[in-house]
């Protein structure tokens, strides 16, 4: 897909007090040059799509169009800088820094009661955000002005209090550390090359520390983050029902501890966003057929307000991605064609936003659902894209792709394409380790079919292609796609048409 004018896309990306910032930053009575960057500012913010000719031929009569890419890039520039001040005068943590700043320069003025009361009002800003590091910081600081305001009984207590205190702080560090190796391990386990069991033993070995302990009194708000997220995610990895129910409460938990204080929430909404996503893939992982909760939680996914573009995209991502998957899982497939026709324009506009796995999983059950409509065209369109991908982070993804390749031409009567298409489907998918499962009987059954010209025959070996994938269907390792996309009910559907 093309890519955008950067500075169309700047401008564009801006929430209303950002602009507002920026246009008020400018001051255009007085400097003629700074008028003309906020003359293109508003005519690029009024275009629909960019069209340099169309900005051209509007600016005419302005010397500056004359040297367009000139002033296009020092506004987008120009735009980057305010930007900056903007969310520097918004930001909690910044409120701190300055008031440290400010605490320093006072001290070094010898007004130290002046200090002490600003460097109060940052503690206490440190210690609801919990700026760990910047309590640190800040007790040091009130030490140091202690022998400057208080007399010899009076500045001994008041010390302990404040190495109490810091001790506190340590021990909290600490703790997250600590949470943050256990992270780094279970992602070694995951991603190395050792055999299951292997991977298997080591779980259970993580499983048995303090700090995943089910009774286990986290210190702070953060450590909670990490600790409901880490034990989610280890029980996720079992197969068991009961070590996977232990998920599920985990990510209810999780949602819970970040609710719990709408101060921290609001720093925390990348972390929200991710909980809901989590919690809604363990409703479909686990099958709970809970699919109308899960809308709830969707709903919920998509209330979250924020004026961060970033995570505005993070949040709109894993909404589509889970509102298509509830399309699927619920078969509302003609439901999921209107959704998906109210977001495809500014879902494609918007492509290189969006994070490509999660933006592939969209493309990919888009495809899925104007199959299971039986709109081939539209569904090959949207496969497309995933065939055409350049590097691709959704291997599985492109795997299953290859294979509804084919259906979908099966289905629009492409014998010859398909014949063309059989062999280097089968030589990619050996290639990727990928022959095996679903893949191999699949393509099996096509290296038949593309020959078969007898009615009954072919219904024959719809019916084999039925019983292979009834089994498949039944596996641990199928079991999902199965409910979203049913390979056997396809077969049975044939058999009974042709």
């Amino acid at each position: 897909m093309a890519l955008k004018d950067n500075l169309f896309s700047l401008v564009k990306s801006l929430a209303q007090g950002e602009k507002a910032f920026f246009v008020k930053s400018i001051p255009s009575n007085k400097n003629a040059e700074l008028a003309d960057y906020l003359i293109l500012f508003y005519a690029i913010d009024k275009m629909e799509e960019y069209d340099e000719d169309k900005l051209k031929l509007k600016l005419k009569k302005y010397a500056f169009v004359k040297h367009l890419p000139v002033v296009k890039n020092y506004l987008f520039n120009l735009i980057l800088k305010q930007l900056k001040t903007y969310h520097h005068e918004s930001s909690v943590k910044n409120e701190v820094m300055e008031l440290l700043q400010d605490a320093e320069i006072l001290m070094k003025k010898a007004l130290y009661r002046e200090s002490y009361k600003v460097l109060t009002k940052a503690e206490k800003i440190a210690e609801k955000y919990e700026f760990f590091t910047f309590s640190q910081d800040i007790y040091d600081r009130l030490l140091r002005l202690n022998y400057d305001l208080l007399a010899e009984k009076e500045t001994n207590d008041y010390s302990l209090k404040i190495y109490e205190k810091q001790k506190m702080v340590f021990v909290k560090i600490a703790e997250i550390a600590e949470l943050k190796f256990l992270r780094n391990t279970i992602n070694d386990i995951l991603y190395s090359n050792e055999n299951e069991a292997v991977k298997l033993q080591r779980k259970l070995e993580l499983l048995k520390h303090r700090l995943l302990d089910a009774d286990y009194k986290f210190k702070s708000y953060r450590a909670g983050v990490y600790y409901y997220h880490l034990r989610g995610r280890i029980f996720l990895q079992f197969n068991d029902d009961e070590k996977r129910k232990e998920a599920y409460d985990a990510a209810l938990a999780f949602v819970a501890h970040l609710e719990s204080d709408k101060d921290l929430l609001q720093t925390n909404l990348i972390n929200y966003a991710m909980a809901l996503n989590n919690l809604i893939y363990i409703y479909h992982q686990l099958q709970f057929n809970q699919y109308e909760e899960s809308l709830e939680i969707i709903n919920k996914l998509a209330g979250i307000k924020t004026e961060d573009q970033y995570l505005q995209y993070r949040i709109r991502e894993k909404v589509i991605v889970n509102m298509l998957a509830y399309y699927l899982f619920t078969k509302k497939h003609k439901a999921g064609v209107v959704y998906i026709e109210q977001i495809e324009k500014e879902f494609l506009e918007n492509e290189l936003l969006y994070n490509s796995s999660f933006f592939l999983s969209a493309v990919d059950s888009m495809a899925m659902i104007y199959f299971l409509v039986g709109e081939y065209s539209k569904s090959l369109k949207w496969l497309n894209i995933v065939l055409n991908y350049k590097g691709s982070s959704r291997p599985d993804i492109l795997y299953f792709g290859k294979i509804l390749n084919l259906m979908i031409h099966y289905e629009l009567g492409n014998y010859d394409h398909l014949e063309y298409l059989f062999k280097p489907t089968e030589t990619f998918l050996k290639k990727n380790n990928s022959f095996e499962s679903y893949h191999k009987t699949m393509l099996n059954f096509f290296k038949k079919i593309i020959h078969l010209t007898n009615k009954a025959e072919i219904k024959a070996g719809f019916r084999e292609l039925s019983q292979s994938l009834a089994v498949i269907e039944k596996t641990d390792a199928e079991k999902i796609l199965f409910l979203l996309f049913n390979f056997r009910e396809w077969a049975d559907r044939k058999a009974s048409d042709v």
